[in-house]
Order: structure tokens, then sequence, then C-alpha cells
């Protein structure tokens, strides 16, 4: 056999990356984000500079290397109806065009459906990113978006807005506290309950929004306030909390309880069973007991009908149905369109496990839907073409969403 050299055999100490090089690296790393900082401001300035219906600014943060882009909607104009101004703000990382920017929502400006609670829009807005689109194309599908939540909790419809990324990304626990509708408290979720061997206490952040618990992990120090979240439990699959007493001295001086949910209402279905656990005071655990209940009560007060409830019948989806053609008739939204889709295919599940219901009908309503739905995005994209071709000829150059 040939004898192989020495020098493919790896000896001694393997090095990392030296200072110099991860210098080199990261200046890299903060030029590029620079320059597509600075082309996507000059997009944005084309299109929008001279509309005075919102107004766009941007901060770039050379500790995180990212572009955070502010985009105020003022009240009382062309976009934004309301009396009060709206925000958001886009985030941008060195990874776009090819992955999509983050979306937040920076304002309350519906009072029975808040989604100013750190939830990622884009895909509300853009469902299928591709490196065509531009940070522009989020912009002016904004508006659109607005009319649509307010239009489905008018009609007593909760809808599906917005994610949140679980394991996956840092949250910073004071970004939830910019709006005073989100509650903070200080938890122990107690993990291998059943080994008292293993047992130990994992020290949480607890979010009650107005329509979820979020459960997230505290960062290390010093930096405590970023965050990743851990669970999340829909407010309307709660049935009641659970309140009790643990004996063992690793329960001294704490006050535990557990969230009796319906697990099919929770994120990904997952199975949260964990016993959670404040410092001996029972006014925390009734505090947050309270607010849980209150919210639970209010959403169920407000709204007929939840989009994410796994218990809709036939019924109930046919009504959801009903609430979001209404919208695709006055702007055939991507997204909206999706959403009626996938209400479609799960009634034609449904029904086709039902005797007394021939399923067939539903697929004859979903092709007569998507028939619909082409009709009228094409006229939409013909209205656009023609309004284009009359400001190019009169030279009255449109910056707005039109």
């Amino acid at each position: 056999m040939e004898k192989i050299p020495s020098e493919y055999f790896l000896s001694g100490e393997i090095k990392g990356m030296t200072k110099e090089q991860k210098n080199k690296k990261e200046k890299i790393s903060i030029n590029k984000m620079q320059y597509i900082a600075k082309k996507i401001m000059e997009e944005i300035k084309l299109k929008f500079n001279h509309d005075t219906n919102l107004h766009i600014y941007d901060r770039y943060s050379k500790k995180y290397n990212i572009l955070q882009i502010f985009v105020i909607f003022f009240g009382n104009k062309k976009y934004n109806k309301r009396k009060i101004d709206i925000s958001f703000l886009i985030v941008i990382k060195e990874e776009y065009p090819i992955s999509p920017p983050l979306v937040f929502c920076l304002t309350e400006f519906n009072k029975y459906f808040d989604i100013f609670n750190m939830r990622n829009i884009q895909n509300n807005l853009i469902p299928e990113w591709s490196n065509n689109f531009t940070i522009n194309d989020l912009i002016v599908n904004i508006p659109s978006l607005l009319d649509s939540i307010d239009y489905q909790v008018s009609q007593k419809l909760l809808p599906i807005v917005g994610k949140y990324i679980i394991n996956g990304m840092h949250y910073d626990i004071n970004d939830f506290l910019l709006n005073s509708n989100n509650k903070l408290f200080k938890v122990k979720i107690l993990v291998n309950d059943n080994s008292d061997e293993n047992a130990e206490f994992i020290p949480m952040y607890l979010i009650i929004t107005k329509t979820n618990l979020i459960f997230l992990k505290q960062g290390h120090r010093p930096h405590r306030n970023l965050c990743k979240i851990k669970y999340i439990i829909n407010l309307v699959g709660i049935e009641r909390i659970r309140r009790f007493l643990k004996e063992g001295e690793m329960f001294e001086e704490l006050s535990c309880f557990k969230i009796v949910a319906n697990n099919k209402e929770n994120t990904n279905n997952t199975i949260f069973s964990k016993t959670i656990c404040v410092k001996d005071n029972n006014f925390i655990v009734k505090e947050i007991n309270d607010l849980i209940t209150k919210r639970k009560d209010d959403l169920m007060y407000h709204f007929k009908f939840f989009e994410n409830s796994y218990s809709n019948g036939v019924s109930e989806l046919e009504k959801i149905i009903e609430i979001k053609e209404r919208i695709i008739e006055e702007n055939p939204e991507e997204n909206i369109f999706n959403q009626i889709q996938g209400l479609y295919n799960k009634l034609i599940e449904i029904s086709s496990n039902m005797d007394q219901i021939d399923f067939s009908v539903y697929v004859k309503k979903l092709q007569k839907f998507l028939e619909k739905y082409d009709t009228i995005k094409n006229c939409k994209s013909e209205d656009k073409t023609n309004s284009n071709s009359i400001n190019q000829k009169g030279n009255n150059y449109n910056f707005g969403f039109d």
C-alpha cells in the first residue's frame, strides 16, 4: 500500500479565525449592509419623497449591523383615514433581499385586535417572498392590510395576522413593553418535574398580550433582556388556571399553577403542561389569573368567529370565507386569497367525512372562487396599467400607492 504523505494529517492545535481575520470579516459585512441600506433608501426616496401622506426615515445600527426603517402613515390622510398616525418598523439584515425583512406594527390602531406585540406581519404583506420584491412593495401593501384587519374585526372575525419565531430569534423584552397592553411577569418553569433528581427551574418572562400568552427564556448576563420564545398559548384555548401548592424544599416560598388549555388551539398543536411558579405571593398568581380570564372574556364577547379555531364547523367556515371574499372583491390580496383557498380545502376535508353533505359542492365553489379571483386580479392590473399610462402622457408622476 502506498504511504500517505505526512502533510495530509492534522496535528497539534486547530486554530480558529484570528482577530485580524475576524475584524476583516466584520468590516466586509458592515460595508455590505451599508451599501444595501444606501440602495434601499434611494429606492424609497424615488417613490415616496413627494408623498405627504406618510413619513419614512431610517436608522442604521452598526452594533447589530441592521437597517431599521420607520414608516408613519399620517391620520386623516389618503392611506389612513383613522384619526391617529400609525407607525411600522421594517428591519433589514445582511441577507436581504434573499431573506425577507421583518415587519412590526408600532401602534394600537384597533382596540379589539392589537398587533402591536412584536408579531412579524411580513407574510401578511407578501406571502411568497423572493429577491424580486423590494421594501417599497411591503410599504404599499400596508394600508390594505390595515383596512382588511378593521373589516374582519367589524364582522366579528378574529383573523390570523403575523407570526412569532419560536426558538429561532432573539426578542428584546423591552420592545413588548412599548405597548402598555402587554403585561410582563417573571416566572419560573419547572422542567423534568416527573423526576425529583433532574427537576429544575428555568427563569422565564411571561408576556400576556390581548390574544396570547408568550413564555420567553431569559438571555444570559448581561443581556437578560434578549430572549427566545419557548411557548405560545392562545387565550381562546385556555379553559382554566389550576392553582396548587407543591411540597419539597425546592418549592419553598413559591406559589405554583398550571394552565389547562385545549392543546389543539395552541401554536403548532404543541402540548403545554408545565408547572409555573412565582415567588410566594398569591396576589401575583391572582393577578395573572384575573388578567387571563378578563382578556379571554373580552375576546369571546367581541368576536363570534375565530379563524384559527380547530372547532370550526361547516357553518363557521362558510361565514369566515364569506367575510374574506368581500375583501377580495375590493382588493385581490394574495394573503387573503391563500387564506380563503385554505378554508375551502378545510371545508372539503370536513364535508367529505360527513354523509349528509356532498363535498363536491365545495369543490365547485372553490373552482368558481379561483376563476373570480383571476378576473378581479386581471381587472385591477389593467386599471393600474391604464392609470400609469395616463400619468406618463401627462407628465404627472404619481408617488403614491396607485
